[in-house]
């Protein structure tokens, strides 16, 4: 079930098999896995056209906001062209951020970690079975360690299975990473669109909101207010005073300006 106003997580893999696997991180902090797009032997911007791009453009995904955690080794510049994996993923319009490392040790450790939780009773890590069969099957045993001849565990597992499974479950190691390591946050910060600091003189002055004053305008009604400043002295108050019949008690403002005009 997704959750609204949270962004979609799609994990990433490159290669010649580019599966995506289209994930969410809740307000409890669980990983929901909800789809996977499969991609065998074809390129990634052709996998992100044809497969990708059509399931996030369907109704279901549609108003969420969306970014990629792919294998850090996309951030490499092919040897044709200068464009990498992510410059390729930002130029179709999918952000993408690389994986904190591509080492397996912390990838298998993430997803177990999240295996091993539990929150509110529940799984912290939730796997739709109808929108992700093949991840499903990669946990039940597909993806795993493969044994030497000696019967010695080899220290990685099989990337060279016949199934496939290492990829869709690299998926879930990248975005697991993310999750795991509290930096989903940050990614949803950046996600966010920047905007413009609105400016003194910019702002619209509303009914029950005086007109904003810029720099320009308090200089110049400084300069009115120091003008004005050097016309109060000729006031008219004294001549009318002294045509006047009788005496007249004068304020003593007037009586200091009377008397330096006299002087």
């Amino acid at each position: 079930m997704l959750i609204p106003g949270y962004p979609i997580l799609i994990g990433q893999d490159f290669g010649r098999n580019p599966w995506s696997l289209i994930c969410q991180m809740d307000h409890m902090g669980r990983l929901l896995v909800h789809q996977e797009v499969p991609g065998t032997n074809v390129g990634l911007e052709k996998h992100v056209e044809q497969n990708l791009r059509p399931v996030m453009f369907s109704n279901k995904y549609l108003g969420f906001r969306v970014c990629c955690v792919g294998d850090p080794s996309g951030i490499a510049k092919g040897s044709i062209g200068e464009e990498s994996c992510f410059d390729a993923l930002s130029r179709m319009g999918f952000p993408c951020f690389p994986a904190p490392t591509n080492d397996i040790e912390p990838r298998l450790r993430a997803v177990e970690a999240l295996l091993g939780q539990q929150v509110n009773g529940g799984p912290k890590l939730m796997i739709s079975r109808a929108g992700a069969p093949f991840l499903c099957r990669a946990m039940s045993g597909g993806y795993r360690f493969t044994k030497w001849k000696t019967g010695a565990l080899k220290t990685v597992p099989e990337k060279q299975d016949k199934e496939g499974f290492s990829h869709v479950a690299d998926d879930l190691q990248y975005v697991s990473l993310v999750v795991h390591g509290g930096i989903v946050p940050e990614i949803t910060r950046r996600l966010r669109p920047r905007t413009k600091k609105r400016g003194a003189v910019s702002a619209q002055a509303g009914p029950n909101r005086s007109p904003a004053v810029g720099p320009a305008d308090r200089r110049r009604y400084s300069e009115e207010e120091e003008r004005r400043g050097r016309e109060l002295p000729s006031l008219k108050l004294v001549p009318s005073i002294e045509r006047s019949s009788g005496p007249v008690d004068l304020p003593a403002n007037v009586v200091r300006l009377r008397s330096r005009k006299s002087e």
